[in-house]
């Protein structure tokens, strides 16, 4: 199954999240600066891929789950990180770190052009990430 997404960062990192995750003071932390701490958290529990962008603007990508980089982009590829146990629930999304929240009826009712739905599958995950 191949999935896309897009979205728009205004500080140069950009997540594939689940709300589910987020703790319940998840949004007061970012709002109040400490947006790292529970961002690395997430990390480290294989819960989040965190591409940093290294620059603000659009950004788009590619979501192979169940298969493999097809032949024809693995030329334009380079692997950047593998997550050997990736845990995903229900609806991710892809946006920028920013603009994570655990308020999904704010996303959608404020910045529905900031980050896209990517529906993978619920379960545990091998990941490798590619530039």
């Amino acid at each position: 199954m191949k999935l896309t997404g897009s979205c728009i960062t205004d500080g140069a990192n950009v997540v594939l999240y689940w709300p589910e995750f987020l703790s319940p003071d998840f949004d007061r932390q970012m709002q109040e600066g400490d947006g790292i701490s529970p961002i690395l958290r997430l990390q480290e529990k294989g819960r989040i891929i965190w591409f940093n962008c290294e620059g603000d603007g659009d950004y788009s990508s590619a979501f192979f789950i169940d298969e493999a980089l097809p032949e024809e982009l693995q030329t334009f590829c380079e692997e950047w990180e593998t997550i050997e146990r990736l845990e995903v629930a229900a609806e991710g999304y892809f946006c920028g770190m920013e603009y994570m929240t655990a308020d999904r009826s704010k996303v959608q009712r404020e910045l529905p052009h900031f980050y896209n739905r990517v529906p993978v599958p619920a379960g545990i995950y091998h990941a490798t990430v590619y530039d």
